[in-house]
């Protein structure tokens, strides 16, 4: 089994992957594989791979005919995985030379299933740490030990494919894989279930993956249909909460996390084509309906009046709240 399996979910990135790959070619270990899932790239990179995977020797290319976003082809990358771990990067971004090798040691030492990282964001030449307010580092502890208090960003709000690394075992339980076809916020319920379910993780003191933002190509960025996946994203959180036995610890945390993006998306809503907004509007009520009334009021406070009366103004059925 090799030790370590890196999986690049791209699409479109042929100016950002020599950078990513110079990187990992600083960074790359003794038993390693890089696994390169191309979702329908319309500038098909090839040429760009292939000198480090000449050099390598450890590649695979998986070319996918049609884009199905980025969850389904990260899935695709696991698929193909042998490693005893895993790790994710973004196409455009990188990671410093001791990034893989220090996650390694971390999970060795400790078992966790996972480990979670810092990240340096970089906003052209601006380069700031961001990490949540959790600073146990470097001992295994309770996944749902790290999901509250509610009013401070936790490692649930953290939810990055990339900025951490996975033990297989996590892929064999069907915890590691993200939900198919989801093109935003894909990574929500992914993080919310692997804190519910997994056995243990660890905070990994390394601030080396560089998180490139403001990216024009980012999915992020752009206000077209792919935008309203987090409607079904904020509803399979929900369903995860709605069977747990810890359902009203967790629930406030999950309620207010989902007002705060549905907000997000209501201050940005100029940006969507008016059939577009037409349809997030016909959708929202029906994601904050799985929100009990007393926790929709509780939260609607906890966010402010500016924010609540956004909410307000676009969804008359919390006028009463």
């Amino acid at each position: 089994m090799t030790t370590l399996s890196i999986i690049c979910a791209f699409r479109d990135a042929r100016h950002f992957l020599p950078t990513l790959l110079g990187s990992l070619d600083r960074a790359r270990l003794e038993d390693w594989e890089l696994i390169l899932v191309d979702d329908s790239s319309r500038d098909y990179p090839r040429k760009v791979i292939d000198g480090f995977a000449d050099r390598w020797g450890n590649v695979q290319l998986v070319r996918l005919d049609e884009s199905r976003g980025p969850a389904s082809a990260r899935n695709r990358g696991m698929e193909r995985s042998t490693g005893e771990f895993l790790a994710f990067v973004d196409a455009d971004d990188w990671v410093g030379p001791n990034y893989f090798a220090d996650m390694l040691q971390t999970m060795r030492r400790t078992g966790a299933d996972f480990g979670r990282t810092n990240q340096t964001r970089v906003t052209g030449t601006e380069r700031v740490i961001h990490c949540p307010d959790d600073f146990r580092y470097d001992i295994a502890l309770d996944p749902r030990s790290a999901i509250l208090p509610n009013d401070r960003s936790t490692m649930v709000d953290f939810p990055y494919s990339h900025s951490g690394i996975f033990h297989r075992r996590l892929l064999d339980r069907g915890l590691l894989p993200m939900p198919e076809g989801l093109w935003t916020a894909e990574d929500r319920p992914w993080i919310w279930s692997l804190h519910l379910f997994a056995d243990s993780y660890v905070r990994i003191p390394t601030n080396e993956y560089f998180y490139r933002r403001g990216v024009s190509s980012s999915l992020t960025q752009i206000g077209d249909e792919r935008q309203l996946d987090f409607i079904p994203s904020f509803t399979q959180v929900l369903e995860l909460l709605l069977g747990d036995p810890d359902l009203s610890i967790y629930l406030p945390k999950a309620s207010r996390q989902t007002l705060a993006v549905v907000n997000h998306h209501l201050a940005e809503i100029k940006r969507l084509e008016p059939g577009l907004r037409a349809r997030m509007l016909e959708q929202l009520p029906g994601l904050v309906a799985m929100i009990p009334a007393e926790h929709l009021s509780e939260q609607l406070r906890s966010l402010g009046v500016r924010r609540a009366d956004r909410l307000r103004r676009y969804l008359p059925e919390l006028h009463e709240l």
